[in-house]
């Protein structure tokens, strides 16, 4: 857990942020994000607790 709040402090100079934005740019998104079966079920919420 240590090393999780430790990445709240981490900062990116300006050239880094490009960097990292280029590179995120190039990956081809492929597929769907869930599966179809799954995807039925997105925005359905669970009833209230009685």
């Amino acid at each position: 857990m240590q090393e999780n709040i430790g990445a709240a402090f981490v900062s990116f100079v300006p050239d880094e942020i490009a960097e990292l934005n280029t590179a995120v740019a190039a990956i081809q998104i492929k597929g769907a994000r869930l599966p179809d079966q799954v995807l039925v079920y997105s925005g359905v919420e669970a009833p209230p607790r009685t």
